[in-house]
């Protein structure tokens, strides 16, 4: 079953709020939203307050193809004009000012390897497609503890800080760059020279975080389609995550590097691996019933 997930505590999926997706925090990584028991169901589309020893805020996730808390502006962001499929926003302060940018990662890390990667001809390709456009990207898939992570300060497709009071508001539909408070040299105001500076470790590394401002970073993409559960790969085509994640549930974070520290993760289930899962155990009983006689 999912990690961090107590099987007997998620509900059946005709209850699920946001119909065929379901957003849990990951308690077993020691991250607890603000206001929500353990197991209980995470809203989607609107602000989750966290708080932790490193980090104070909030976080929002909105998913296409899934219903949202706010279906208004979930309708809006995601409207015709654009192919993204999934934003996550994060915006606080650091509680800490000992924090390096290059320690700030985002994505996930699993407690056990895939039992059923693909062969290298096809497993080449998928990492190439990914460190083509995801800048810094690391993908580990082979090890006993597979993980996918970047740095949030290079992947960002949008990113600030601000003084606190001053800082956007992180449901907008549009979110802008601004991070002139912590890079000072003008060459670097633009999208682009930040995010190409910042997926450099040696760069990143040079700055620390400042409690006394907002941070804010928006992370979007066309890739991860949870709402539908697949991949979408451009002329590869798409991959059921149920395939891409070894039957686990994909799961989203932003982790201190070398501490281990989770500043937030979620785990994103779906009825398709639901329905996977009951499958899979449907099998495993007759199997064993069979060996019974």
């Amino acid at each position: 079953m999912a990690e961090g997930v107590v099987p007997d505590t998620i509900p059946p999926t005709s209850e699920w709020k946001n119909e065929s997706v379901c957003l849990f925090a990951d308690t077993d990584k020691g991250f607890r939203a603000v206001d929500f028991d353990k197991n209980q169901p995470l809203p989607l589309g609107v602000p989750i307050a966290i708080k932790n020893d490193v980090f104070d805020g909030h976080i929002m996730i909105r998913i296409r193809h899934a219903t949202s808390n706010d279906p208004e502006q979930c309708s809006k962001y995601f409207d015709e004009t654009r192919k993204r499929v999934t934003q996550t926003v994060i915006q606080g302060k650091f509680l800490r000012d000992d924090i390096t940018f290059d320690q700030l990662m985002v994505g996930d890390q699993y407690d056990r390897g895939f039992r059923n990667l693909p062969p290298a001809w096809i497993l080449g390709p998928f990492i190439a497609f990914f460190s083509k456009i995801v800048p810094g990207i690391k993908m580990d898939l082979t090890s006993d503890k597979p993980s996918v992570f970047t740095y949030v300060v290079g992947d960002s497709q949008t990113m600030r800080a601000d003084k606190e009071g001053e800082q956007p508001d992180m449901c907008a539909y549009d979110i802008e760059e601004d991070v002139k408070l912590i890079l000072p040299k003008e060459k670097y105001h633009t999208i682009s020279a930040r995010r190409k500076y910042f997926a450099t470790p040696k760069h990143a590394s040079k700055y620390t975080v400042d409690p006394n401002l907002v941070y804010t970073f928006n992370l979007y993409d066309n890739i991860m389609d949870y709402g539908k559960f697949e991949m979408k790969m451009g002329i590869l085509g798409s991959l059921s995550m149920i395939t891409a994640y070894d039957s686990l549930a994909p799961s989203l974070g932003m982790k201190l590097k070398d501490a281990g520290d989770w500043i937030f993760r979620v785990q994103i289930l779906h009825t398709k691996l639901i329905e996977h899962w009951d499958e899979v155990e449907a099998k495993k009983k007759a199997a064993d019933e069979k060996g019974k006689k």
